[in-house]
């Protein structure tokens, strides 16, 4: 997936009815990413390297 297409399908709701979920989309290499991370919203998400923190996304609810 590009950076551009990654961008257009988080501000795209998914349709199913289903929970709030954040994905995180990481390790871009030749504008693709090649990892892609979804939690439900209000759980962790665990940021990669250079951060490599667990990101708290209950304030994003």
């Amino acid at each position: 997936m590009t950076p551009r297409q990654g961008q257009a399908n988080a501000a795209a709701p998914d349709g199913d009815g289903g929970a709030p979920a954040i994905t995180l989309f990481s390790d871009l290499e030749r504008d693709e990413y090649r990892e892609r991370c979804t939690r439900p919203s209000g759980k962790p998400i665990a940021l990669p390297e250079p951060f490599a923190f667990d990101l708290d996304t209950g304030d994003f609810l």
